[in-house]
């Protein structure tokens, strides 16, 4: 069977050797190097970066990293990709409903992109958690809207019973 190298490897094997033969020149083993006039084969970045992406992505269980990079770079999102990458802490939401990159969805895609699947769990991780913060203080201010709505609830009731009591003494 006949193994088929990306370019990305064959490139890094001509340059292993090419640096190898150099040392070789260095130190007056050779006198030429055979691997400077080998071309090195094109390594598509953009295609590279979308292949490691899909495979972090699908390592890691997020669904719609294409989504995730498409609106990085200036592209809309969809509401129902919006709404899961929200639930991943990837998304934020802006006062108007719309969508904006968390700092973990750029970390996570940057980490993606390159094929880091390490940093790409973490910033994976920092992003629930950072959800999850962010609706515990939001639970929380409700909580403190409340109990000042309930004060002021009273407030008013007992001025109105202070009220009633003036006005049976007046009259």
């Amino acid at each position: 069977a006949t193994v088929k190298n990306k370019p990305s490897t064959i490139c890094g094997k001509i340059v292993s050797l090419s640096v190898f033969y150099n040392f070789a020149i260095y130190k007056g083993l050779l006198l030429a190097n055979p691997f400077q006039m080998i071309a090195k084969p094109k390594v598509d970045k953009a295609k590279q970066a979308a292949d490691n992406r899909a495979t972090v992505a699908a390592d890691v269980g997020v669904e719609h990293a294409d989504a995730l990079s498409a609106f990085a770079h200036g592209g809309d999102i969809d509401p129902k990709a919006g709404a899961e990458l929200f639930k991943q802490g990837l998304v934020t939401t802006n006062d108007d409903g719309s969508y904006r990159m968390s700092p973990a969805g750029k970390q996570f895609l940057s980490a993606a992109e390159k094929g880091d699947k390490g940093a790409a769990r973490d910033a994976l991780a920092t992003g629930k958690d950072t959800l999850g913060r962010a609706a515990e203080q939001e639970q929380a201010r409700q909580e403190r809207d409340k109990a000042k709505a309930e004060k002021q609830q009273s407030r008013e009731k007992a001025k109105a019973e202070r009220d009633t009591a003036r006005a049976a003494r007046v009259a």
